[in-house]
């Protein structure tokens, strides 16, 4: 799947070769835009100047306030990351907290109209917005694509989208690639209003994707409101969400019900469209009044299914309907996924309840007492596994994650925090998963890359066990951490390693444990290619980081 992205992405740019190039710099003269000497001082200006058409503007990094909301340019494409002296666009430095758009808590960051032509916007952090209405910090529509982009720390009172709301009446394509976030916040004004995180209320013939994200931290406080729902994701029409972390999000109500999905809502109004989730792992989200800790899918029309998934370690405390994990009134089809350590009070199924009918098949569930309620779900070739990660217990059948997290529910402390930035979720060679699920024709590889299958059949949850995936010598599985918020991050298939100190190194393995480079650092920060994508260890020191090269 992440070939189709990489390929959409390629496709956008390929289209902008000959587009004329605007900058904006504080350096700059604020004149034409036209150079860094004679750059714009801010977006806000290059954006009430450059026209509509295939441009593209280059942004100096730093930290632009702006106390009004800004309007993308239809067809003008803007990249973050500069310094202000570079010619070419492959010369910055792709790392998008470099490069922050923040609002004053008086409106939306961005916003997008209707636009006729593919808009891309690259490199960002886009923080401090606050709407009165959908998209605290981004209102997208039709032809527009975020991509490489941090959302954090805004809010929304209505509608929805404390980060991000999708709204779409014109038969478009949107797209958020390659994105974290992390710590918005939904505070509805009204009942009814979901998504902490993202809200996608698009039209039947719109095209949503949200591909290889982390979206964390997210929350909907409900209030005094009745109803509210979706503290990571809130899908009310279709979408595709792949190759996604959604985790430690919540939903929240001081006291009452009828608050569902702390990971992710779905409620689709239409019988002719699709909500699709793969390759994904809900882990670690709260709900504490209402049902579905990971999902909560309502009884409405539209095809609702999730493939080749791990819902795990998450958590309801309100004794209602139960799902810790997933609680669906819609007949979706569940296939090729884990669900282990949810948590749900009393003798409410703690994994899975679905009263809409469906099917679950070649699926894991681990041993807790009340896990299912399946109602009239058609149920085949599940497996059990135990409730502990590891053991060595006769006939048993163990999950075997590399490291999972060791609580249920969001993180309450530091400790947690930095528990859920370490996990790893992936199996190890012992694994129950291994070779335990089937072929599903649109998965075609792991939220890795690593193609499927890479035994006899596909495996259970959202990785693929390779054969050679255990480090060899030099490197301590144990210690190995995952780079999601370490100095450590991936652009254009290379490694990009911040803050290096005087006579550092830094060797890279590939998932073999092989050397793939030993590398002499610069001070600050250095770029290191490797051959192809996938999985690499970093060794810096005693650091041991796992990053992933798209």
């Amino acid at each position: 799947m992440k070939q189709v992205y990489l390929f959409l992405s390629a496709c956008m740019l390929a289209g902008m070769v000959h587009a004329t190039v605007y900058y904006v710099s504080p350096e700059g003269d604020n004149s034409d835009g036209k150079t860094w000497a004679t750059a714009f001082q801010s977006p806000a200006k290059a954006l009430s100047t450059v026209t509509s058409g295939s441009h593209e503007v280059w942004v100096k990094q730093g930290t632009y306030i702006s106390a009004t909301t800004l309007k993308w340019i239809p067809g003008a494409n803007f990249y973050g990351g500069f310094t202000g002296t570079e010619i070419s666009r492959d010369e910055r430095n792709t790392d998008p907290s470099l490069t922050i758009l923040e609002g004053t808590r008086t409106s939306g960051v961005l916003t997008t109209p209707q636009s006729a032509y593919s808009t891309l916007w690259n490199g960002f952090t886009i923080q401090k917005g606050k709407a009165t209405g959908g998209g605290g910090g981004i209102f997208l529509q039709r032809n527009t694509t975020l991509e490489n982009c941090i959302v954090q720390d805004n809010e929304a009172t209505n509608y929805g989208g404390g980060g991000i709301y999708i709204q779409d009446a014109n038969n478009g394509r949107i797209q958020i690639l390659n994105c974290i976030v992390r710590n918005n916040k939904l505070t509805p004004t009204a009942a009814d209003r979901d998504g902490g995180g993202i809200t996608v209320r698009a039209t039947k013939s719109s095209d949503v994707l949200i591909g290889n994200c982390i979206i964390e931290g997210n929350i909907v406080d409900a209030g005094a409101q009745s109803r509210a729902f979706g503290g990571g994701i809130s899908l009310l029409s279709g979408a595709t969400v792949a190759n996604c972390i959604i985790r430690n999000n919540q939903v929240t109500k001081p006291s009452g019900s009828n608050c569902n999905g702390g990971g992710m809502y779905i409620s689709l109004d239409d019988a002719g469209v699709s909500a699709n989730i793969s390759n994904c792992i809900i882990a670690n989200n709260f709900c504490d009044a209402g049902n579905g800790g990971g999902v909560f899918v309502t009884e409405k029309a539209g095809n609702v299914s999730f493939g080749n998934c791990h819902i795990v370690n998450n958590q309801i405390t309100y004794a209602s309907y139960g799902g810790g994990g997933i609680f669906t009134k819609n007949p979706a089809t569940v296939v090729n996924c884990v669900f282990w350590g949810n948590d749900a009070p009393g003798s409410t199924p703690k994994h899975f309840r679905t009263d809409g009918g469906g099917s679950v098949s070649y699926c894991a569930f681990d041993a807790q007492a009340n896990g299912t309620a399946f109602g009239t779900a058609t149920v085949a070739d599940n497996i059990t596994v135990e409730t502990e990660n590891l053991g060595n217990l006769a006939n048993a059948h163990y999950a075997a994650f590399v490291r999972p997290t060791a609580f249920a529910g969001k993180a309450s402390n530091d400790i947690e925090l930095a528990e859920l930035q370490q996990a790893d979720w992936s199996p190890l060679a012992t694994s129950a998963l291994i070779n335990a699920g089937t072929t599903v024709a649109v998965i075609t590889d792991d939220m890795a890359g690593i193609a499927r299958p890479q035994g006899t059949a596909y495996d259970i949850g959202a990785y693929e066990f390779e054969e050679k995936t255990t480090p060899g010598t030099g490197i301590d599985p144990a210690q190995v951490k995952t780079a999601f918020d370490a100095p450590v991050y991936t652009t254009s298939g290379n490694i990009v390693l911040k803050n290096a100190e005087d006579n550092a190194s830094a060797i890279i393995y590939d998932i073999t444990g092989r050397t793939v480079k030993n590398v002499h650092l610069a001070v600050g920060e250095n770029t290191i290619s490797v051959p192809s994508r996938g999985l690499y260890y970093v060794k810096t020191g005693q650091s041991l980081l796992k990053v992933m090269v798209r």
